[in-house]
């Protein structure tokens, strides 16, 4: 089993500033905080794909993504670019969870807790798509 970490799944670099900035999003003259995501609503039959509007590649391990509208990079630890790996093609919120508790030395709670919470960020940031 992989070693699962939660933390800094997401980080977002707008404008070619490295600077990591976790689960904020920077722009040039505020920091804004991502809304919780507990007004999506996301169920086992969830579908999820990755935008069309977004180019990504592997790192090692890790993921990096442009988002091509706003011209905002974002990268992703082991544990994000595994998911982002699993939702190239269209696969349910269950299939995911599924996958990803097979895979990972974690809590099933935590997991879902987390899945949703990263899912939601990623949608907020229009880099994936959730239909029913």
């Amino acid at each position: 089993m992989r070693v699962y970490d939660q933390a800094d799944m997401l980080n977002v670099v707008k404008y070619g500033n490295l600077r990591k900035f976790g689960w904020r999003h920077w722009t040039p003259h505020k920091t804004i905080t991502m809304m919780e995501s507990n007004t999506l609503t996301i169920t086992p039959a969830s579908k999820i794909v990755v935008s069309k509007d977004q180019v990504s590649c592997d790192l090692g391990g890790e993921a990096a993504m442009l988002h091509m509208k706003p011209g905002v990079y974002y990268g992703m630890n082991s544990v994000g670019a595994r998911i982002w790996s699993l939702i190239q093609e269209p696969r349910t919120f269950a299939e995911i969870h599924e996958t990803l508790a097979r895979e990972y030395d974690v809590d099933p709670a935590r997991l879902e807790s987390d899945l949703r919470n990263h899912l939601g960020e990623l949608a907020e940031q229009e880099l994936i798509e959730i239909s029913e």
